[in-house]
Order: C-alpha cells, then structure tokens, then sequence
C-alpha cells in the first residue's frame, strides 16, 4: 500500500471493519479507538443498539433490518452492545478514529 506520509494530503484517519454474530444475549462489539461507528444490520431481523453499558430499554436504539445508523461522540467501539430480539444474524459495522461527516 502507498502512502503519503510527509505529504500537505497526509491523512492521519485509521478505520477499521467487523463483523459480530450478535443473539439474544448482550454481545459488546469489538475494541477499535475511534469516534464514530458506522452500524449495518444485516442480521435478518431488527437489532437493539446499547451505549456505555446501559441495558435500559428506554435508552436503546432501534435498527430495523437492512438499515444502518452512524454513532458519534465515542471513545473506543467496544463502549457499545447489540442484541436481537430472538436469532442470531451477523452485525457488520466501521469504526473511525476521525469523523467522515462532511462539514463543508
């Protein structure tokens, strides 16, 4: 891979992808240092999205099959937790060091 390391177009930005098989049970995803993640669910069903450790159903998020959600503001991807409502299916998800929101 080439890079443009010294270069005015250096690009400092690290992403990394994954996939977790996510169930019933709460399943943390796996650890990246970012500030965003980007979540695609594709497990076949919908999936509750938890934050911090917080199991509280008021404070989950919805992702409905096929769709997907961005997750800013966070440290380290393994801060946030996924479950299904019954199955399993695998979540599929991109954590970035830098935002990729343009703000132009």
């Amino acid at each position: 891979m080439e890079s443009n390391n010294g270069t005015t177009f250096f690009n400092t930005n690290t992403s990394r992808n994954f996939v977790t098989t996510i169930n019933t049970g709460l399943s943390g995803l796996q650890s990246f240092t970012c500030s965003e993640v980007l979540v695609i669910n594709r497990t076949g069903q919908d999936v509750f999205l938890y934050d911090s450790g917080d199991t509280l159903n008021t404070n989950r998020l919805l992702i409905l099959d096929d769709e997907s959600i961005v997750i800013r503001g966070v440290s380290n991807s393994s801060s946030l937790s996924a479950k299904t409502l019954s199955g399993s299916g695998d979540l599929y998800y991109r954590a970035s060091k830098f935002s990729n929101y343009n703000q132009g």
